[in-house]
């Protein structure tokens, strides 16, 4: 039979591998989160930039179209009301409220 500082000094290594494995997987864990939570605000910020980038350039093209001397103005400006729409639906997705009511507002 093994004596006892034998097996104690086994169930020690053993415990010790445990914990070792135990914490680099919860620490593994917890900075996956934390990484995955930096890159949905990368990506919340690139969807929000990309939806009022696309609002600005409708209104702008809306605003500069003139009917009267624009040739296929009414086309132009109904394409112009379909991007405005689009990224109306973009921003109410991904933006805030107090852009929402100015974009809203504004159109």
């Amino acid at each position: 039979m093994a004596d006892i500082p034998q097996v104690l000094a086994t169930y020690d290594a053993l415990v010790g591998v445990a914990l070792g494995a135990g914490l680099t997987y919860g620490f593994g864990a917890l900075n996956r989160r934390q990484q995955e939570r930096r890159e949905d605000k990368t990506r919340l910020y690139e969807a929000r930039f990309q939806a009022y980038a696309q609002l600005s350039q409708a209104a702008l093209t809306r605003g500069v179209i003139d009917p009267r001397t624009s040739p296929n103005a009414e086309e132009r400006l109904s394409q112009a009301m379909t991007s405005a729409t689009t990224a109306m639906g973009a921003i109410a997705l991904v933006g805030s409220d107090e852009v929402l009511i100015a974009a809203t507002s504004s159109l």
